[in-house]
């Protein structure tokens, strides 16, 4: 007889019953697992039948082994070990920085005993200026939950891959900062950054899910200037060039489900924009007070238009927004101030998306209801559209807090 090609399931199954079979002249112990432990309970998936069905031994132990809870929890852990090496690995990777500096003084004569007829006691430019640069390699986090997903939350008989968790950057920034005028910090940087994995918004699911990697450089332009020690004046300006790298093969395939719905295909071709990744920020600000007494803020805010999808089909808004503050405080530790957001009641959108959906008023929809005419990928899309959260109208909000 030959037993090269035994079925693995009888070997088990001869192995399972000879466990069950008591030896003689033995005694049989009985054992038991707390009512607690993990091996009595396991993860159901799938759509439950009211029939019975046929189970054999090694359809059991392949299930155990896939839905039992202390298996799960085991290989959960086993990937949170491996996230917590690459964290620690992460400490070991290079990182380069480099600077040079240049400090301009000034010097009264008069004080080291050189009065000097016909010129002024005071010499010396009065600036400081410093170089900097940077470059370094590090990781960055996904959301937890697409790290160790394995199915659809809605539909658990989808099977879905797992993103990782850490994500590899590498970043680059060379600037100068200087005092030039009295009372004014002022540095201008330009920097790169590249990531292996771009975070993105998923409207259907409500969540943000790990897609291509991308690169982004620019330009970053920071001001602080104090003329007066109860006055200050800041204004920051960031201008950045943000692209997905590669080619979206998927997005393509999917474009090409689309055929012969124009309605259906705008904002899903593929393309290279970063969604919500706007190309401009600004801000701006004064502040008037001291340490104690009455003081008052009034702050700016300003986002450019971004691209909401790939293809650059839908673009958000810009936001323009003001916010105020008025208060007093007491030289023991308490304040009082009064916050006023979204000052001038401008009426515009926190954030923007663009996502499919399917409503009476689309074309589209009278050929997926009542009856399905359209195809199922047509359908599953819907029409792409704006997607908006307005932003809240003009709030006040009173505090009153104190140090101790």
């Amino acid at each position: 007889m030959d037993f090269t090609h035994f079925p693995r399931q009888c070997a088990v199954l001869i192995l399972l019953l000879a466990a069950a079979v008591p030896a003689r002249g033995q005694t049989r112990v009985q054992f038991e697992l707390p009512a607690n432990s993990p091996y009595l309970g396991g993860v159901p998936q799938g759509t439950a039948t009211a029939d019975a069905i046929t189970v054999t031994v090694g359809d059991a132990i392949r299930r155990s082994l896939e839905h039992n809870f202390a298996v799960l929890t085991s290989e959960q852990g086993i990937d949170r070990a491996r996230a917590l090496w690459r964290v620690a690995r992460s400490e070991l990777m290079p990182n380069l920085s480099a600077g040079l500096a240049e400090a301009r003084q000034v010097n009264n004569l008069e004080v080291f005993g050189f009065p000097l007829v016909g010129i002024p006691p005071v010499v010396g430019p009065f600036n400081k200026t410093e170089f900097f640069f940077g470059a370094g390699l590090g990781m960055r986090s996904n959301d937890a939950r697409g790290a160790t997903i394995t199915a659809d939350p809605v539909d658990p008989a989808v099977k879905l891959s797992a993103s990782p968790l850490l994500v590899r950057t590498r970043g680059v920034e060379v600037g100068v900062r200087s005092k030039l005028v009295p009372g004014l910090d002022s540095s201008v940087s330009l920097f790169a950054l590249d990531q292996a994995s771009e975070i993105v918004f998923v409207g259907d699911a409500g969540t943000t899910e790990a897609s291509r990697a991308s690169r982004r450089y620019g330009v970053e332009w920071t001001n602080i200037y104090r003329p007066k020690p109860w006055l200050e004046l800041d204004a920051d300006l960031a201008m950045t060039h943000a692209r997905f790298v590669g080619f979206n093969s998927d997005q393509a395939e999917s474009f090409a489900s689309l055929a012969g719905f124009p309605q259906a295909q705008i904002g899903n071709a593929p393309g290279n924009y970063i969604p919500n990744a706007p190309a401009m920020v600004a801000s701006a600000g004064i502040t008037v007070g001291e340490k104690t007494g009455w003081f008052g803020a009034l702050r700016w805010r300003y986002l450019a238009s971004s691209p909401l999808t790939e293809d650059n089909a839908f673009r958000s808004e810009p936001v323009s927004t003001f916010n105020g503050r008025v208060g007093y405080r007491a030289d023991n530790g308490w304040r009082i101030q009064l916050d006023l957001l979204n000052l001038f009641n401008t009426r515009t959108n926190q954030i923007s998306y663009a996502y499919g959906s399917l409503i009476k008023s689309d074309s589209l929809y009278n050929l997926w209801f009542p009856a399905r005419i359209a195809p199922a990928p047509v359908c599953q899309n819907g029409v792409m559209d704006h997607v908006v959260h307005p932003i809240e109208p003009l709030a006040v909000r009173l505090t009153l807090a104190g140090a101790f």
